[in-house]
């Protein structure tokens, strides 16, 4: 790695460092007292989960960790025991495979200095929230969804995560 690239990824994670300790509004300027992460409003960008080879082989999830396993071809959470699938249909994986991942095992957190949870993006936090992306209609205003984005559909007032093929409601 050359010194100049050093030096800006230096400046960068120490910029960052600040943020992670705050809360964090994407697309806006103001945030709620119990929010640690809002996304803005009317958008057609979801929040695309992390897409897992076999989630069987993760042996030290966090509860709560939310994945697409491409396997399943399903969105999952870890409950502490074992892997609940988010949707009931199996969906597809994107044609173009996402770059791979770098780095660690720990990822960036936000809303403490540290945790014992690993992921590429840790919400630490015992009184704050993360609002999920805000989009009318989805499957009708998102041009091009990826496997396992989500978002909440302000039209029909539902958790929706697509699956690679359709939109389907959560829970």
């Amino acid at each position: 790695m050359t010194i100049k690239r050093l030096l800006i990824t230096l400046i960068i994670l120490l910029n960052f460092s600040t943020i992670c300790l705050s809360q964090v509004v994407i697309g806006k300027n103001t945030i709620g007292a119990s929010v640690l992460l809002d996304f803005a409003e009317n958008t057609t960008n979801g929040l695309v989960l992390p897409h897992i080879n076999d989630i069987h082989l993760i042996t030290d999830a966090t509860v709560g960790t939310v994945v697409f396993d491409k396997i399943t071809k399903k969105a999952h959470y870890y409950d502490g025991v074992q892997w609940i699938a988010i949707n009931k249909e199996e969906g597809t994986l994107p044609l173009i495979a996402a770059e791979k991942e770098q780095g660690g095992d720990q990822g960036v957190i936000i809303g403490s200095e540290e945790s014992t949870a690993k992921g590429v993006l840790i919400l630490e936090s015992s009184d704050k929230a993360m609002v999920l992306p805000k989009i009318y209609d989805p499957a009708k205003n998102v041009p091009s969804p990826y496997p396992g984005m989500i978002c909440y559909d302000t039209r029909g007032k539902h958790v929706y995560i697509f699956n690679g093929l359709r939109w389907e409601i959560v829970g």
